[in-house]
């Protein structure tokens, strides 16, 4: 290992540090350095995983894929992929040109700081702006496996014309009534009960399917959109609210979301968006513009006949 600096040196690089990451705090919104926080338990188990493979000797000779990594290690590429990718979100490993995978200097080889196993691309192209999605001022938003309300409230708030229909399970259902009031918007939702596997009886002119998807396989999600296009006419909108995870791209949130997806929901992930476009052709939808928010994205698409 090479030497280290004097403690009394680190100790002044750490509160120098300590200093820069308050500043930093300060400009941003306090429910993001929360959210932030609260990933220090997946870190934990991403470095753990990293650790235990013993990613970071397979490293030790130069960057390589996971591909190759995956072969070396015996696991399945996919999977590797996509905790290497966390890793990588929070500056464990780095990614050169998007393509191999380097060890960082922090990351924990056998003989390292963490010692041994002690520790547990390009954009796909598609319509994008920052406006968000258009809501109509007039009509109606379904919003399908909704839970309580949360995003449909919001929608109905900011649209004083617009009505709404929230679709779930009788569990959340019971919920919605009382947030729905607290909310000042009860008596412009209409409460359905639905099975997004089964069947969803509901009139709209725009469905939105928010956080749903990215908890299931390829296949379910094709279940999923063949049951809410089937109470659709023609020409109607779905919109799904998707934090998008490119396949190279490494991003806090969508990277350890994606990983979180891969350990906790079967077969669920986050997807780039032109694994979106082709769930929605595949089910009969016509894929539209893509809006990027100051969060997850939202991906239209239209009813074909």
């Amino acid at each position: 290992m090479p030497p280290q600096p004097p403690l009394a040196a680190i100790r002044a690089i750490m509160r120098a540090r300590d200093v820069l990451h308050r500043a930093g705090d300060a400009l941003m919104p306090a429910e993001m350095i929360l959210l932030e926080q609260s990933f220090g338990i997946a870190r934990t188990h991403v470095i753990g995983a990293v650790a235990e493979l013993g990613v970071a000797d397979l490293l030790s000779g130069g960057p390589r894929t996971t591909e190759q990594l995956a072969a070396a290690l015996d696991v399945d590429a996919d999977a590797l992929h996509r905790v290497l990718r966390g890793a990588a979100a929070f500056g464990l490993l780095r990614r050169p040109r998007h393509v191999r995978v380097a060890v960082a200097r922090r990351a924990s080889r056998r003989g390292g700081p963490l010692r041994g196993r002690d520790a547990a691309g390009d954009r796909a192209h598609g319509s994008r702006d920052r406006r968000g999605v258009p809501w109509p001022g007039s009509g109606t938003v379904c919003d399908v496996a909704g839970g309580v309300g949360t995003l449909l409230a919001a929608i109905l708030a900011a649209r004083p014309g617009l009505r709404g229909v929230l679709v779930d399970a009788p569990g959340p259902l019971g919920g919605a009534d009382g947030f729905l009031r607290a909310r000042g918007v009860r008596d412009r939702v209409e409460l359905v009960q639905g099975d997004i596997f089964s069947g969803v009886s509901a009139r709209a002119d725009c469905f939105v399917l928010k956080d749903v998807l990215h908890d299931w396989d390829d296949e379910r999600c094709g279940t999923i959109l063949r049951t809410v296009r089937a109470t659709m006419q023609p020409g109607e909108r779905v919109v799904r609210v998707e934090t998008l995870q490119e396949r190279n791209d490494t991003d806090l949130i969508a990277s350890l979301s994606d990983v979180q997806m891969l350990t906790q929901c079967d077969g669920g992930r986050q997807r780039a968006e032109a694994d979106l476009h082709r769930l929605l052709r595949e089910t009969g939808f016509e894929p539209g513009p893509t809006h990027a928010t100051a969060g997850p994205a939202l991906v239209e698409a239209t009813r074909g006949s």
